[in-house]
Parts: structure tokens; sequence; C-alpha cells
């Protein structure tokens, strides 16, 4: 069984030239996110308070302070997924984008729906507003969806 160590951010110094007089030094602690079994395990987003979205063992969780939630209702094996500060997650599974809130997911549907439609969410801010992607018959279309 493969095991990949997830972090959160590595242990390196980087050192920053603020001014030709001054150097400012920026250090960062690696955080374990728990491990993953496959190649597909990553943390997919972070939060300006910390919150991560993740994906283990093709299911996703929400990460904040030391505890790993799974999130129940998001479908298994997700192509991509992102989070906000409210932990919410806006996500995309096989060809549709979807908004998970309060266990309850939702569909954002497509632009056209006749003949070959693909929806994919790339963003997600705290007021729930989803930009993404949408593919119909071989036309990508950017797009917003707003509640």
């Amino acid at each position: 069984m493969l095991r990949l160590a997830i972090a959160l951010a590595l242990v390196f110094p980087i050192v920053i030239n603020a001014s030709l007089a001054s150097t400012v030094v920026v250090e960062y602690r690696l955080t374990d996110l728990g491990y993953g079994t496959g190649t597909n395990d990553s943390p997919q987003d972070i939060t300006e308070s910390g919150k991560v979205g993740l994906q283990q063992n093709v299911r996703a969780y929400v990460w904040e302070d030391g505890t790993r939630t799974p999130t129940d209702g998001v479908p298994n094996g997700n192509t991509q997924m992102r989070i906000n500060e409210l932990g919410h997650i806006a996500g995309a599974h096989d060809t549709r984008a979807y908004l998970w809130r309060d266990n309850v997911i939702t569909d954002l549907g497509v632009l056209e729906p006749s003949g070959r439609a693909y929806t994919f969410s790339s963003s997600i801010n705290d007021l729930d507003q989803i930009v993404g992607t949408s593919y119909r018959n071989s036309i990508l279309s950017l797009c917003l969806a707003n509640s």
C-alpha cells in the first residue's frame, strides 16, 4: 500500500529581499494532515483561517485545527474541490459541478442542457458564489453560479 504524507506547508526558510537595506526571513512549519493511500490523495484548497479541503481514499474531508471531518454527501472520487471559510465546498464529480453545504449537495447544472455538457468549479467565496467552466458541444464557456 502506497502511503503518502499529506502536508500543509514545508519547513524551509524563505528569504524575501524587501529592500536593499532589509531582509525578512519567513519560516514555515510542516503540519501532518494524514496519510494518503493513492496518487489522487491530496490537499485541494486552503482558506485564510487554515481550513483545508482534502481528498483521501477517494473521500472528501475538511481538516481544521488538527481534526479531519468527513464531508457526508460529497461524491467519492472528486476531480476537484474548493472550500470557503464557512466550510462549504464547491467541487466537481464526473462531469458536473456541485455545491456542498450543511450536508446537502446541490447540482450547479449546465449552461445548455442539450448535447454533451460538462461543468467544473474553480473557486468559491464566502457568499457561496462559484466560478468555473462549462463545456457544451466542445465550446468552452466561463461561468458564475449565484444563488
